[in-house]
């Protein structure tokens, strides 16, 4: 497709926006997709690297919120909702492009 864009005279920046973007973007989506899962569901280094309370994360504050001897179950279920919400939102607004950019390679 590459080769068919410079024969018909597309410079470098066309063949990118009108070939090399529209094939790719699928997959940067799927990525883009697990990218922010992965970073809204990150555990350890907020734990090492913030040090106020104040600016703690949603995993970060689940698990300070859980005492030694004592856990409210109910609490900590009603915040473990909260915290999952948006990257469930999330899923299901692009839903449809998550499952377009997986199958776009298993097809030929």
């Amino acid at each position: 497709m590459l080769e068919a864009a410079a024969i018909d005279g597309a410079g470098k920046v066309r063949t990118l926006w009108r070939v090399v973007v529209p094939i790719s973007w699928p997959s940067l989506s799927v990525l883009f997709t697990f990218f922010f899962i992965w970073t809204w569901n990150e555990f350890f280094l907020p734990l090492v690297f913030l040090i106020s309370n104040d600016k703690q994360t949603v995993p970060v504050a689940l698990g300070v919120l859980q005492g030694d001897r004592l856990m409210d179950a109910t609490t900590t279920s009603a915040s473990a909702l909260l915290g999952i919400l948006p990257a469930i939102l999330f899923f299901l607004i692009f839903q449809r492009t998550l499952s377009r950019g997986v199958m776009s390679g298993a097809i030929k």
